[in-house]
C-alpha cells in the first residue's frame, strides 16, 4: 500500500457526503495530478496493476470527510492534495447521474433558447449547408490542382472537398517553426482586424509562448487569460510543439490537420479577435455584483470564439484557403454538437462517431480519435460551439433586420463585448433585441 510520503497516484471516489482518496498499491511514474483529467487531460492511469476496485475498506488509506457537493477536480503537488467544495445554508439539488442527455449543463443550454431537438435539427440542417459551401468553395482548388478532371470527379462533392484539404495540408510547420508561425500570424490577424475596423482592439498584452510539456498532445493550442478580478494580467496563447514520444508519422498527421491554413483560422478562434480579444473585453465590464463579474457564460465566450471565425472570413482574412480551413472547422463544430448529443443520448457508437467526423466532417483520424475520448468524458460542452456560434449569428441578424443600412459591424461587436460575458440571451434583452 503505497502513502502519502511516497507521493503516489491518487485515485478520489466522490459522492455526497465524503471524499475517499484511493491510492494504488502499485508505484506510478507520475508523481503529480497538475489538473482536470490529469497529466494527459484523461482520467486513464498508465500502470498496469493500477486498483481496480475499491471501498471504504478496500484499497484506500485514509479518507476526509468534506462538506458540501466537492464540485472540483484534486490537484495532487508536493505530497499534498488541494481540492475545493460548495456549501450553501438554503436547499441543494442533488447531483444527477446517468448517461441521459438532461444534466444541469444541457439544461441551462435548454434555457438559452434551444432544446435538444432544435439543436439537433439546426445541426443537421448547418451539416448540409457548410458541406455544400465548402465543396464551392474547394471546387475552383481542384480544377486547379487536377485540370484534366473528369465531369465525374468534378461532381463528387466530398471527394473534390477531401483532395482540395489534402492538397493544403502539404503547407503545415513542425515543432521547430509552429511557435514562431504562430507570432507571425497573431501580429497579421492583429493588423487585419484594425484595419477593417471590425472591433476595438485592446492594448493589454498578449504573449505567444511555447506549450509545457504536459499540456501536449490534445490540441494545438490554447488562450489563458488573466481572471476578472485579476488587474493588470497578461493573456497567454500556448501553441504546441508534439509530444517528445510522438513517432514521425504521428507528427506530420498532426501537424497536417493543423497546416498553414488552419493555424490563421484557430489564431482567430482562439487570439485574435476571438477568445484573447474578448476576454480582455470583459474583464474591462463593471458589475454591479462580484458573482456577475466573476462567472461566465461558456457559450456565449465559445461562441464568440466561432462567430469571430466565420467574420473573418466574410471579411476575406487570409483568402479562400482560410477559408476551406475555416468551413471545415464549422463542420467540426457541428459534428461536435451531434457527437455529444448522440453519445449521451442516443447510444451513438464509436464505428458511427468515427465515420460522422472524419467521412463527413472531414477530420484527420487522429483528430477523431481524441474527440471520441473527450465526447465520452463530458457531456454538453461540446455542444457549447455550436450553440454559442448559432446564437451570436441569430442575434447579428436580429441587430441588422433592425438597423437596416445603418448596421455598423464595429459599432455591433463593441456593443456585444460591452456586457461581460453572460449567455446570449440576457445580451439580446440588453441589447433591445
Amino acid at each position: 500500500m503505497s502513502t502519502m510520503q511516497n507521493n503516489r497516484r491518487v485515485y478520489i471516489l466522490l459522492n455526497a457526503v465524503s471524499l475517499v482518496f484511493l491510492l494504488s498499491a502499485i508505484a506510478s511514474a507520475q508523481d503529480v495530478w497538475p489538473q482536470f483529467r490529469g497529466p494527459e487531460s484523461n482520467p486513464v492511469g498508465t500502470h498496469a496493476k493500477l486498483a481496480e476496485r475499491w471501498s471504504k475498506t478496500e484499497n484506500v488509506e485514509w479518507f476526509q470527510e468534506i462538506p458540501g457537493r466537492g464540485w472540483s477536480s484534486p490537484i495532487v503537488t508536493g505530497g499534498k492534495v488541494y481540492i475545493t467544495t460548495v456549501t450553501t445554508e438554503g436547499k441543494s439539488k442533488s447531483p444527477q447521474t446517468g448517461t441521459e442527455y438532461s444534466n444541469e449543463y444541457a439544461a441551462e443550454l435548454q434555457k438559452q433558447g434551444l432544446s435538444m431537438e432544435e439543436i439537433m435539427k439546426r445541426a443537421q440542417a448547418d451539416l448540409a449547408a457548410t458541406q455544400k459551401a465548402i465543396y464551392e468553395t474547394a471546387l475552383p482548388f481542384y480544377k486547379k490542382y487536377f485540370p484534366n478532371a473528369a465531369k465525374s470527379a468534378l461532381d463528387d462533392k466530398k471527394k473534390v472537398t477531401a483532395a482540395v484539404l489534402e492538397k493544403l495540408a502539404e503547407q503545415h510547420p513542425d515543432d521547430n517553426t509552429i511557435v514562431s508561425y504562430a507570432q507571425k500570424i497573431v501580429r497579421e490577424a492583429t493588423d487585419f482586424t484594425k484595419q477593417h475596423d471590425l472591433v476595438t482592439v485592446p492594448d493589454k498584452p498578449l504573449d505567444v509562448i511555447v506549450m509545457p510539456e504536459f499540456k501536449r498532445g490534445q490540441g494545438i493550442a490554447y488562450c489563458d487569460s488573466p481572471g476578472p478580478l485579476e488587474r493588470n494580467g497578461k493573456t497567454f496563447f500556448a501553441v504546441e510543439p508534439t509530444p517528445k514520444d510522438w513517432s514521425a508519422q504521428r507528427k506530420e498527421s498532426f501537424f497536417k490537420e493543423y497546416n498553414n491554413y488552419m493555424c490563421r483560422d484557430l489564431t482567430v478562434h482562439e487570439a485574435m479577435p476571438g477568445h484573447y480579444l474578448q476576454l480582455a473585453h470583459s474583464n474591462e465590464f463593471r458589475a454591479p455584483t462580484l458573482v456577475r463579474a466573476i462567472f461566465q457564460s461558456g457559450t456565449f465566450i465559445e461562441g464568440w470564439a466561432v462567430y469571430c471565425e466565420q467574420m473573418m472570413a466574410e471579411q476575406s482574412y487570409g483568402g479562400p484557403e482560410v477559408k476551406m480551413q475555416q468551413l471545415k472547422m464549422r463542420l467540426r463544430v457541428i459534428c461536435n454538437a451531434i457527437l455529444d448529443q448522440g453519445i449521451h443520448g442516443k447510444n451513438m457508437s464509436e464505428k458511427e462517431a468515427m465515420e460522422l467526423m472524419m467521412k463527413e466532417g472531414f477530420q484527420q483520424e487522429g483528430e477523431a480519435v481524441a474527440k471520441w475520448k473527450r465526447a465520452r468524458l463530458s457531456s454538453a460542452q461540446l455542444s457549447t460551439y455550436f450553440v454559442g456560434v448559432t446564437e451570436h449569428l441569430d442575434l447579428r441578424d436580429r441587430a441588422k433586420a433592425r438597423d437596416g443600412g445603418a448596421f455598423n459591424l464595429k459599432k455591433y461587436n463593441d456593443t456585444v463585448l460591452s456586457f461581460g460575458s453572460p449567455p446570449v440571451k440576457y445580451v439580446r434583452e440588453l441589447m433591445g433585441l
